[in-house]
C-alpha cells in the first residue's frame, strides 16, 4: 500500500469544530479502511492503471464501479425470482419421510 501513498499531500483548513475534528478539510463523513490482503493486492493493481488517482479517489471509483455492477441489474433478478419458484404438493412431506426420527 505504501506504493499508492507515495507522494500524496495533504492539507488542513483551520476549523474549530471541538477537539477531534478541530483541523479537517471537510465536514463530511470519513471512512476509514485498512489496506490488508486482498484489498491492499485490488488497491495496488488498481493504482497501477490508475496512477493519475489518489488513494481516496480510486476507493470512490471502486466504490461507484461496484455500485453499478451490482444495482438495477441485481435487483431486477432478485424481484424477478422472488416467490417465482413453486414446489409441487406434497414436497415437504415427502422430505420429511426422508428424515429419521
Amino acid at each position: 500500500m505504501a506504493s499508492v501513498l507515495a507522494g500524496v499531500h495533504r492539507c488542513c483548513t483551520s476549523h474549530r469544530f471541538g477537539v477531534t475534528l478541530s483541523l479537517v478539510p471537510t465536514v463530511k463523513q470519513r471512512i476509514t479502511i485498512t489496506a490488508t490482503g486482498d484489498l491492499e493486492e485490488i488497491l495496488e493493481i488498481e493504482q497501477r492503471l490508475h496512477p493519475e488517482l489518489s488513494p481516496s479517489a480510486l476507493v470512490a471509483m471502486l466504490v461507484r464501479r461496484g455500485h453499478e455492477a451490482g444495482g438495477e441489474p441485481r435487483r431486477v433478478l432478485v424481484e424477478a425470482l422472488a416467490g417465482g419458484h413453486h414446489f409441487p404438493a406434497g414436497y415437504l412431506d415427502g422430505l420429511r419421510d426422508e428424515w429419521p426420527r
